[in-house]
């Protein structure tokens, strides 16, 4: 596997922290532990790119047989390049997908939202890392279909215009998300994925896509969650720090309780 190949970010090598307002950095000590591998619409694959993963059909994961439409385009040359290499996901992933469909009526689509739901353990953190390919034709610019990516219920990414930040038609991109599952529901509960149109600037199609998703969960070498490094500022001064939490105990970072004081003293 290549070197820091689910700890870097996604293609731009950013990874988002869902719901919290603090950076997010994964050590080269993580653990990663598979939990799914979904090829959007599409068939299961094995032994994919010479790493021995293997991806899922999501059908037993959308929310409905009937949500949404599954999109394969014939004959189509996935386009890698140096930011999405080949060994990212197959062809086979990028070549199909699941959109929202309504061809004929696309403004349906701003009533109801692309969803999926994947059964995981509380208390732990989970990397999303989904994948998206623009394939029709009849995209022929940015602007074109936009949409908005929610995670367990929370906005993980306002506007996402795959053929701008891929640079165009079949070529591939990644998006890295990080999110905190709390266990105050019990030891298991389902997690979200959301897809829906952004309508804000009027784009050709009130529509959204994705390819592929992989959600692994976050461990360190104890079986703990994994230590989530959080670079807190207070004024002038910035705090980089480790935060971790177990099952047995909770350990929060003293240096930021300190510059937290430090900042109401000075406010008085």
């Amino acid at each position: 596997m290549p070197d820091r190949f689910y700890s870097k970010g996604g293609f731009d090598d950013v990874i988002t922290n869902v719901g919290r307002n603090v950076d997010f950095m994964i050590d080269n000590t993580t653990a990663f532990e598979t939990v799914y591998r979904l090829n959007v619409g599409g068939q299961d694959v094995d032994g994919d790119t010479g790493m021995l993963r293997r991806w899922l059909s999501d059908d037993e994961f959308i929310l409905s047989e009937n949500s949404g439409v599954k999109l394969n385009v014939l004959d189509v040359t996935i386009n890698y390049t140096e930011k999405t290499p080949a060994y990212v996901a197959p062809e086979e992933v990028y070549t199909t997908s699941r959109s929202m469909g309504n061809k004929d009526n696309p403004k349906l689509n701003l009533n109801f939202n692309l969803t999926w739901f994947f059964m995981v353990d509380t208390g732990f953190t989970y990397l999303f890392r989904l994948h998206f390919c623009e394939t029709l034709p009849a995209l022929t610019a940015p602007g074109q279909r936009i949409f908005s990516i929610f995670i367990d219920e929370q906005m993980a990414k306002p506007e996402t215009d795959v053929f701008r930040l891929s640079g165009g038609l079949r070529m591939p991109m990644y998006l890295d998300f990080i999110v905190y599952v709390d266990d105050e529901s019990g030891k298991s509960r389902d997690l979200r994925l959301d897809l829906h149109p952004f309508n804000e600037i009027l784009p050709k199609y009130y529509d959204a896509i994705l390819n592929g998703v992989e959600i692994l969960k976050l461990n360190d070498s104890d079986g703990c969650q994994k230590w989530q490094r959080h670079v807190t500022r207070f004024g002038n001064n910035t705090c980089s720090c480790w935060f971790c939490r177990c099952a047995s105990n909770v350990c929060s970072c003293c240096c930021c309780s300190y510059h937290q004081e430090e900042k109401e003293e000075e406010d008085k």
